[in-house]
């Protein structure tokens, strides 16, 4: 007979968490949006908003902030900004 390979559930690796970031501004400072895209296994969450007086950077790390705050493990996080 031969040792079962498989894994205990208790051991099984947890599923990950994608969050995908974005930001926007028109004009600098000038009215601006933000959102995110939340994946966890079949799950999925969107949030966005807006102001209207921002900066390009400010709304990237606003998508980005909001998303990681409901989060207490490790988030793979994918945006197009280079903050």
């Amino acid at each position: 007979m031969q040792p079962s390979l498989a894994v205990p559930q208790r051991m099984q690796m947890p599923k990950k968490v994608t969050l995908i970031t974005d930001g926007a501004c028109i004009g600098n400072p000038g009215p601006g949006g933000w959102a995110y895209i939340l994946r966890y296994g079949e799950h999925k969450k969107e949030l966005y908003g807006s102001e209207p007086r921002t900066t390009n950077n400010r709304m990237e790390l606003k998508g980005s902030d909001s998303g990681t705050q409901r989060f207490k493990r490790t988030v793979r996080r994918f945006g197009d900004d280079r903050l």
